[in-house]
Formats: structure tokens, C-alpha cells, sequence
């Protein structure tokens, strides 16, 4: 999931807070939701094949994630553990789906897989998470 600004517009995003809705803790991004063979269940939901979304000629399905979906719910959650929502204001969350670097992905998991005695750790991180800050999370 990437956050992607809309066109400008002259009124302000609306925090954050406001749109996250109550509820119990959401847990469907908080492991891979897929498996080595599927990609995750939410990508059709959110960006069905059908020809919505903005497709590129670099191979991947632009879609804008509806604020009252599971998925919008969930970043929502995941980002009050790291930010206070009311400072945060946010104009739009988009779905990048890349199916070729999806299989690229899951193939390189498999070689982690079978190379690691414990397994891979995976864990997910925000974009423009620093360097230094990596080591603590894990």
C-alpha cells in the first residue's frame, strides 16, 4: 500500500483521526495475507481486473482504497501505534498491484524459506522508515 497525493485542491485533507472508525483491532496486514501461490485476498476486493483503477505501461494497477473498507480501517489502526492521528491529514491511500513483482517476491521467499533454519523473519515496515530505526523494530 502506498500513500499517493490526489490532484491539489483547495480545502485541507481531513485528519486522519476522522476516519478511522470504531471497532476491534483489524489483523488482516499484519502478517502476509496470501499465500506463496495467491496474492493477497484484498487486492481483487480493492482493484478488481475488470480495467478500474489507473494501469501503467510499467505493469501494475493503481486503486484508490475506499476509506470504509477493512484494509483503509487497518493502516489506520497500524499507524496510531507510531502517530498521533489528529496531526496526520490524509487525502487518499492507494493500492499499488504489481503481479509480476508479486511472483518475484514469493519466489525469493521460498529461497529464504529453504535457506534459513528458523525461517524467515519477515516483518513489515513503513515506507521511509530510517536505517537506524530497523534493528530496534526486529
Amino acid at each position: 500500500l502506498r500513500h499517493r497525493p490526489l490532484v491539489k485542491s483547495d480545502s485541507a485533507p481531513p485528519q486522519a483521526s476522522s476516519l478511522l472508525a470504531p471497532g476491534p483491532q483489524l489483523t488482516m496486514l499484519r502478517s502476509f495475507p496470501g499465500s506463496y501461490d495467491n496474492p493477497p485476498c484484498y487486492w481483487n476486493e480493492l482493484c478488481p481486473f475488470s480495467g478500474s483503477g489507473e494501469s501503467s505501461s510499467r505493469g501494475y494497477d493503481l486503486c484508490e482504497v475506499p476509506t470504509a473498507s477493512a484494509v483503509f480501517q487497518e493502516v489506520l489502526q497500524l499507524l496510531t501505534t507510531s502517530t498521533d492521528l489528529s496531526t496526520l491529514r490524509l487525502r487518499g491511500l492507494y493500492l499499488s498491484r504489481h503481479t509480476a513483482r508479486f511472483d518475484l517476491y514469493c519466489a525469493q521467499k521460498r529461497v529464504l524459506e529453504r535457506s534459513l533454519v528458523l525461517g524467515a523473519n519477515e516483518q513489515w515496515l513503513w515506507h521511509g522508515t530510517h536505517k537506524e530505526k530497523v534493528t530496534p523494530i526486529l
